[in-house]
C-alpha cells in the first residue's frame, strides 16, 4: 500500500541508506531537494559548485552516490 507521498513501504525501505547526491549552486532547491530525499529515506550529501560536484561524485575514500541530481546548467 502507498504512504501519503505515493510510495510504498517497500519502495522507501529499499531507499533507505542510499546515498545522494545533490548538486545545484541554488541553495533554496538545494534545500527543497534535500527535505523531500530524505523524508523518502536517502542520505543526502550537497554540492554548490562543480569542484565540489566531482569530489563528492568520485571521492578517493568513502562511499560513491547512489543517485545524483545535477544542475546541467552550471559554472565550474
Amino acid at each position: 500500500m502507498a504512504n501519503a507521498q505515493g510510495a510504498s513501504a517497500q519502495e522507501h525501505s529499499e531507499m533507505n541508506g542510499m546515498l545522494a547526491l545533490i548538486c545545484d549552486d541554488d541553495d533554496a532547491i538545494r534545500e527543497i531537494l534535500r527535505e523531500v530525499l530524505t523524508a523518502e529515506g536517502y542520505t543526502v550529501a550537497e554540492a554548490a559548485n562543480g569542484a565540489e560536484t566531482l569530489a563528492k561524485a568520485l571521492p578517493a575514500n568513502g562511499p560513491r552516490p547512489d543517485i545524483v541530481l545535477l544542475d546541467y546548467h552550471r559554472d565550474v
